[in-house]
């Protein structure tokens, strides 16, 4: 059978084909050198990064060992018992600190005699009236006194805060006294109104016969004077089943009769240490829970008239942490 192709093209064919595989064979391993690299690189980076974490865990390892070798060294454990002994010793001062603080309290609580007001009290009593004993207290002044008039007790008052002596409204007391009050028992008045002593001249007269100016009155008056009084705040704390002092006494000095305001108190922050607000006592009265609650929140704020001098006591508890809040005081 004759070919009816010619063989120079059959040839031709065979080389371009030969061609085309060649190039392919050759893409192929081009592809397969880049995928050897590649995870040979990748295993590469593997044992790097597996040495360097072997490395790493071994000098770690080595810190924590020479970290318990000093923790369990003489030398830290005479740092960790002179740490106590500071520590102690620190408590020790800051209670010192707080019983000086509260020596300045007395010295400022203690005010002079206020001889002016015994002088504004004399020049005003009425010729109808007489004082038999008058007292000051701090910032409370106290007076007794008889009169024939009733209304004469309301007129001292007036005479006398005419100069500015009170700083409130003082409580006044006016009660008539009889002669009971006076040693004549009431089995004595009895007695003289029995018919078998009618006419004894050594009998007790009737009560109705007394004379009229033995009707007379008592006189009782206190007031706070118009004075300096002394707002004072301690905080303590109640950790460990002991009260102590957490710094000193803060004091301050205002007028009679005027508010104190407190704010921010829920949270306190004392040598690196958190507290947390748990009870209040004024002038040795405990505050009702649920208001102590409510400034410990932040809700409220520690508020009052200072009539007279003022003792706040805070107690705390130590916490974790919180969030300290601002505090002030009018």
């Amino acid at each position: 059978m004759a070919n009816l192709v010619p063989a120079k093209g059959l040839a031709k064919r065979d080389i371009n084909f030969f061609d085309e595989f060649t190039a392919s064979a050759r893409k192929q391993a081009q592809f397969l050198g880049v995928l050897v690299v590649s995870l040979v690189a990748l295993v590469g980076i593997f044992v790097v990064w597996l040495f360097i974490c072997i490395f790493r865990n071994a000098a770690m390892t080595k810190e924590i060992n020479k970290l318990n070798d000093l923790l369990n060294s003489e030398e830290y454990q005479s740092i960790e018992r002179e740490a106590a002994d500071l520590e102690a010793e620190l408590t020790e001062c800051n209670q010192y600190y707080y019983a000086l603080s509260e020596m300045r309290k007395t010295v400022d609580e203690t005010n002079p005699a206020e001889t002016k007001v015994a002088d504004i009290l004399g020049d005003n009593i009425p010729n109808d009236t007489y004082v038999s004993t008058y007292e000051i207290t701090g910032t409370t002044f106290k007076f007794t006194g008889y009169t024939f008039n009733y209304y004469s007790a309301m007129n001292i008052v007036h005479l006398i805060q005419e100069s500015d002596v009170f700083s409130l409204p003082p409580d006044i007391s006016v009660n008539r006294v009889s002669a009971v009050s006076y040693g004549v028992t009431a089995s004595d008045v009895a007695a003289a109104n029995a018919p078998e002593n009618a006419g004894d001249e050594n009998a007790l007269p009737a009560p109705e016969t007394y004379n009229v100016m033995d009707v007379y009155y008592q006189i009782d008056v206190t007031g706070t004077l118009t004075n300096e009084v002394l707002v004072s705040l301690a905080r303590f704390t109640t950790a460990n089943d002991t009260v102590a002092a957490l710094g000193g006494i803060e004091s301050v000095k205002q007028e009679a009769g005027t508010s104190y305001y407190y704010d921010g108190i829920g949270t306190y922050e004392y040598n690196g240490t958190f507290y947390s607000l748990t009870g209040i006592t004024i002038n040795g009265l405990g505050v009702d829970e649920a208001m102590v609650q409510s400034i410990a929140t932040g809700e409220r704020a520690l508020e009052g008239v200072a009539r007279e001098n003022i003792q706040i006591n805070l107690y705390y508890t130590p916490v974790d942490s919180i969030e300290i809040t601002e505090g002030g005081e009018e």
